[in-house]
């Protein structure tokens, strides 16, 4: 006959130690899936397929600031205000323009 101690262990203690057991397997397979995956996707590149990216112009900040520069304009930085309804004489500017 079983004791109601040993029969605690298996209806209780067994199922729980399957469990840590089992979910520490899949734990450690899941993250080897998913850092080979990592490794994948973020593998060394060998020196012909890095050629194309080394020999790209090195833009310097100056460069860089002189293209948008050009690409903007002058502007003079005039700071207008605009018509507030409260204003009537705001208001008459913007009808006159």
């Amino acid at each position: 006959m079983v004791s109601k101690g040993t029969w605690r262990f298996l209806r209780y203690g067994v199922p729980m130690l399957l469990f840590v057991f089992a979910g520490s397997y899949g734990l450690s397979e899941f993250t080897d899936i998913r850092v080979k995956k990592r490794e994948q996707k973020t593998r060394m590149l060998k020196n012909e397929e890095l050629l194309p990216y080394l020999q790209k112009k090195q833009e310097t900040l100056e460069s860089m600031h002189e293209s948008l520069s050009s690409k903007i304009g002058e502007w003079n930085g005039d700071q207008i205000r605009g018509p507030r309804p409260w204003e009537p004489e705001t208001m008459k500017l913007k009808s006159e323009k």
